[in-house]
């Protein structure tokens, strides 16, 4: 090998990368559910619902 050395990646290093990813991840789904149901718990809502911008 040329003189690059050679590491090891453990798996404590990767939970600590790819935890965090998944944890965002699922908080903008989790989201979503929440502001929903809390819309279709307001006064009309119908138009409250229709209100809200779709992605």
């Amino acid at each position: 090998m040329n003189d690059l050395q050679q590491t090891r990646i453990t798996f404590r290093q990767l939970l600590a990368f790819f935890v965090p990813l998944g944890m965002s991840a699922s908080l903008v789904t989790i989201s979503h559910v929440i502001i929903n149901s809390t819309l279709a718990r307001a006064a009309p809502p119908k138009l409250s619902l229709q209100a809200t911008p779709c992605r």
